[in-house]
């Protein structure tokens, strides 16, 4: 049975390669068995009791460190995917881009400043033609 591998889970999961027992591309074929197939599934699996235990026991012969368990568990929630764009033919990531969490909407007052800026001067061109 051919798998297809979502490459963000793909390549979360081999960041934390160590927290695996076993292959991680054995364990990312069983989480792909079981439908958890992208990281959006994996973060829902995680957040549910029942299927969280079944993530921690693998396949039991590639499964989750023990002592790794609450690494694994913070980096999956903590886990953000690049915003992907879906065109009806193909599928292209485009980075997310973030202002700074102290001021979310920098640009956004940047740009409305300019604005009121511009209407100022208008205002005043016009009072100076009075």
């Amino acid at each position: 049975m051919k798998f297809a591998f979502d490459t963000a889970l793909s390549s979360f999961l081999k960041t934390q390669e160590e927290c695996i027992d076993g292959s991680m591309q054995e364990y990312m074929r069983w989480l792909n068995s079981i439908d958890i197939n992208s990281m959006a599934r994996l973060k829902l699996a995680v957040s549910k009791p029942k299927s969280y235990q079944k993530i921690l026991r693998g396949d039991g012969k590639n499964k989750l460190l023990i002592f790794m368990i609450d690494d694994f568990t913070d980096a999956v929630m903590n886990h953000e995917e690049a915003e992907t764009v879906h065109t009806p033919t193909l599928q292209r990531k485009r980075p997310f881009t973030r202002t700074s969490p102290a001021d979310p909407f920098k640009n956004w007052k940047s740009i409305a400043q300019s604005k009121m800026d511009e209407l100022e001067e208008d205002r005043l061109d016009r009072n100076k033609d009075r």
